[in-house]
């Protein structure tokens, strides 16, 4: 996730550019990865940006899953805060332009929230639920290649969740 979003920072980074994301996916798009910080390339580089996103997304549900196995309340919290924070920003960056700008980052307030309200595996899957419910609605499917692949992986990851709330209640039940 802070490959994605740090997009520019490592691009411009001195005395060398550090290039993190995969050819596999930006050379779809373009000649040269740093190409997408020029204006004129702006089309492309959100279509990457979005494929990038999208293969991001792809890894979620093995994380709710792998997530459903934690019972200790604090490592639990250890290693939800972070996912959260990351399709958050996932979220942020979808479709973003500012990705190529500068450094798009959650804002305080919001990332106060998610720590403080991150509190038991039923919060997390509503975040995951919303963001990724946030991320669909944000799919241009006239203009973006990966539309169709980042709706299903949207979908994926709500139904994910409430299969994981659903077998969660059953449990207690």
């Amino acid at each position: 996730t802070n490959i994605i979003r740090d997009y520019l920072e490592d691009i411009e980074e001195e005395p060398a550019p550090r290039m993190f994301w995969p050819k596999e996916i930006w050379g779809l798009y373009g000649e040269k990865l740093d190409d997408f910080k020029e204006p004129e390339n702006r089309a492309e580089a959100l279509q990457c940006l979005n494929h990038m996103i999208t293969n991001a997304l792809s890894h979620a549900t093995e994380s709710l899953e792998y997530m459903s196995q934690l019972e200790h309340k604090w490592i639990f919290r250890f290693c939800a805060i972070p996912q959260v924070m990351a399709i958050a920003t996932l979220a942020l960056c979808y479709n973003n332009g500012k990705v190529f700008e500068g450094v798009v980052k959650i804002r305080r307030g919001k990332t106060a929230k998610i720590l403080t309200s991150l509190n038991s595996f039923e919060d997390l899957l509503l975040a995951f639920y919303n963001y990724a419910g946030d991320i669909a609605a944000s799919v241009q499917p006239t203009i973006d290649p990966n539309a169709k692949n980042t709706l299903q992986i949207c979908k994926d990851i709500q139904d994910k969740c409430q299969a994981l709330a659903k077998h969660r209640a059953g449990k207690k039940a």
